[in-house]
């Protein structure tokens, strides 16, 4: 779990992944950095191509809206973060193909 501070009051639960389920862990590390971090409020997101967001749900959390979907790339059948398909990567790598167009 990564939880990073948005504000002086509110912080966002940035990532939450696991290879391996434990009962009650999100909620018990959820509790645990609240309860150390004392902010008044928490945020986050739940990405709809990996989870429905049931899980934060279930901890309390209430769903204020939803984003447009964005784009993903797939390479060989598997998901590949966008920060590697960056302009400024394509740019300055003579090995990727650049099109201003």
């Amino acid at each position: 779990m990564c939880m990073k501070w948005r504000t002086k009051t509110e912080v966002e639960l940035v990532r939450f992944a696991t290879s391996v389920i434990v009962r009650g862990g999100h909620s018990r590390l959820l509790k645990h950095a609240v309860a150390a971090m004392q902010p008044q409020r928490v945020v986050t997101f739940a990405d709809h191509a990996v989870s429905d967001g049931g899980l934060y749900e279930q901890c309390g959390f209430i769903k204020d809206g939803e984003l447009r979907p964005d784009y993903t790339y797939y390479f060989r059948g598997e998901r590949v973060h966008k920060f590697l398909f960056r302009l400024k990567r394509f740019r300055n790598d003579p090995n990727l193909l650049w099109d201003e167009s």
